[in-house]
């Protein structure tokens, strides 16, 4: 670097969309809201809650505009059809009526006191993907308060060359009115990887980073800037010999991003011919066509708990039905693995199914929320048992601990199946019953569990949590976290090895399958499914090709001779890399 040039800085974030972008830094202050606070007479209240009422219309339209505008743009459908149903949710508006009825307070404050209320509730939630939707009710608590104030909902202002934004945060809103004619990619200081940030600018192909945690504080407006996406780094006023390197590395990435599309039809199975199958994990049910264009066989796991989730009553018999025979017609004749509602204690936000729980990701939840045949699961139960004929299904229970919870399980199955055809439904036959394997005593019992069961499913997220005793979103201990743990790989092998001996099949369905860090790893373990995001497909079936069973088994059985999970990581790094250069590049040291 030549004297006097200023001294590149690179900060570290997480990979948020992938891509490099190089343009002028356009620095976002935060907006603060100042939310007023005055006392009520009784006479003004009927008012007060009329200007919340309007307030509500009027942040709908602004959603509603913003949805129309970014029509066909993958999952953005669902986004801002969940704020939506917020801005309609009764829970929402009526709790912020009724602190205005009750408190005499103006609707900003009381939709404030109820909008930290409610989030509080989802961050409690145990699943990690849920308890990142806290940010829809985010979003559309601030639009309301908003629309509240008289305020616009958009901070950027006209851009007029190439621009990269630098923020404390990105809302969805922001996002889906960014000029992308313009906006080359996006930094933000906070977000994680399932956050709407991150969804989104996956849609839109902006390359982004997220989590950086300084760079509105580190980055000046008009500097220049390089994003890198993929190794979720923030580059401040880097060189020409950086930014040359990476523009090199784009052309490159391009090539291999048509060259996967390409997979698509191939079979998923290694250089030596051991098949893997790959199915897509969904959350809604117009998610499928999305599932062949990627090369996914079926669906791994449709999460089922976002038909429960914002909303006065539990979707009834007829609605879960229509989405479920959707699913399976969607992806006939391959299987669609249903998981029942993994939602429980107060994290389920229905009517009549809240109630306080001390620790909530150990208590009612999962399969034990069928205990005593309740009506939740009656009712979910009957609809999928009525939309079988449709197509191949397979039902997946949750959190199960006990070989009594999948004779349960099996048993309330079969007393419906009766009922139901005793009412003239027709219920196919050859209905799958499998297990999500979740707790370390499932793993102990799997033996006995599949006398009972027709397939397993690992979910590494939670399998991960409970055997390390670590909440990955607790920032004192998420260091612990992680899926390279010493005890993570020998509780796998168990799971695997005793899946085998019972002649059961097994597969993955965390986020560990379609992480290709991990592939290897998992083949090496002998799984026979992996389930992951559509687009993570591609990637995952480009390692599988080019791999032989006996050189992922060696692999593994290397990585469990070493000791701490430091030495896992840094080995299997450096081999992946080795191996598949292109692949893992941005996890290189890059000049």
């Amino acid at each position: 670097m030549r004297s006097g040039e200023p001294v590149p800085t690179v900060l570290e974030g997480v990979a948020a969309a992938p891509g490099i972008a190089v343009g002028r830094a356009r620095v976002l202050v935060p907006e603060t809201l100042t939310i007023p606070e005055r006392r009520l007479t009784p006479a003004e209240v009927p008012e007060e809650i009329a200007r919340l009422q309007r307030a509500a219309c009027s942040a709908r339209e602004r959603v509603q505009a913003i949805h129309h505008a970014l029509a066909g743009v993958e999952l953005a459908d669902a986004i801002f059809r969940t704020q939506l149903l917020l801005l309609e949710d009764p829970q929402l508006l009526d709790g912020v009526a009724r602190r205005i009825r009750d408190g005499g307070i103006n609707a900003e404050r009381a939709l404030q006191d109820e909008g930290e209320r409610m989030l509080a509730v989802f961050a409690a939630m145990p699943d990690p993907y849920l308890r990142e939707r806290r940010s829809d009710l985010a979003v559309a608590v601030r639009e309301l308060q908003m629309c509240l104030l008289g305020l616009e909902s958009a901070r950027i202002g006209p851009l007029t060359e190439p621009t990269v934004l630098i923020a404390v945060d990105l809302s969805p809103t922001e996002i889906a009115q960014l000029d992308r004619a313009s906006v080359l990619a996006f930094a933000t200081d906070a977000g994680g990887p399932a956050s709407h940030a991150v969804i989104l600018a996956h849609s839109l192909g902006l390359p982004a980073v997220v989590g950086l945690g300084r760079a509105t504080a580190l980055v000046h407006e008009g500097d220049l800037v390089l994003v890198d996406g993929g190794a979720g780094r923030l580059w401040v006023r880097p060189s020409p010999e950086v930014v040359r390197t990476h523009c090199q590395r784009a052309a490159r990435e391009r090539q291999r991003t048509n060259a996967l599309l390409r997979l698509a039809d191939l079979p998923a199975e290694t250089r030596d011919g051991r098949p893997i199958v790959l199915r897509a994990n969904l959350e809604r049910a117009d998610e499928v066509e999305r599932l062949r264009d990627h090369g996914a066989t079926g669906v791994g796991l449709f999460r089922t708990e976002f038909l429960y989730l914002n909303r006065d009553e539990p979707p009834g018999e007829e609605e879960q039905l229509q989405h479920y025979r959707a699913v399976l017609a969607g992806v006939k004749p391959q299987p669609a693995t249903i998981r029942t509602v993994d939602l429980g204690g107060d994290k389920l936000l229905v009517a009549g199914q809240r109630r306080s729980e001390a620790n909530p990701a150990l208590g009612l939840r999962g399969v034990r929320l069928a205990r005593g045949r309740s009506p939740l699961s009656t009712v979910q139960l009957r609809a999928l048992l009525r939309a079988s004929p449709a197509g191949r299904l397979r039902i997946l229970l949750p959190l199960v601990t006990g070989v009594e919870e999948v004779v349960a399980a099996r048993t309330h199955l079969a007393d419906l199946r009766r009922e139901l055809e005793a009412e003239g439904h027709r219920v196919a036959d050859g209905i799958e019953l499998g297990v999500v394997v979740e707790t370390p005593a499932a793993v102990a019992l799997i033996d006995r569990l599949a006398a009972e069961t027709d397939f397993f499913s690992i979910g590494t997220n939670d399998l991960i949590q409970y055997t390390l005793a670590v909440d990955r979103d607790n920032e004192a201990v998420a260091y612990l976290y992680g899926a390279g743990h010493p005890a993570v790989l020998r509780v796998l092998r168990s799971a695997v090895e005793g899946a085998r001996v019972a002649d059961r099949p097994i597969g993955v369905c965390g986020e560990m399958a379609g992480d290709p860090l991990f592939t290897l790893v998992l083949i090496g373990l002998g799984v026979d499914e992996l389930s992951m995001s559509a687009g993570s497909v591609a990637r995952v079936k480009r390692i599988l090709r080019a791999t032989d069973w006996a050189e992922a088994r060696s692999l593994l059985a290397e990585l469990l001779a070493l000791r701490t999970a430091a030495e896992i990581g840094d080995t299997l790094g450096r081999e992946m890399r080795r191996r598949f250069p292109e692949e893992f590049e941005s996890a290189a040291p890059v000049p």
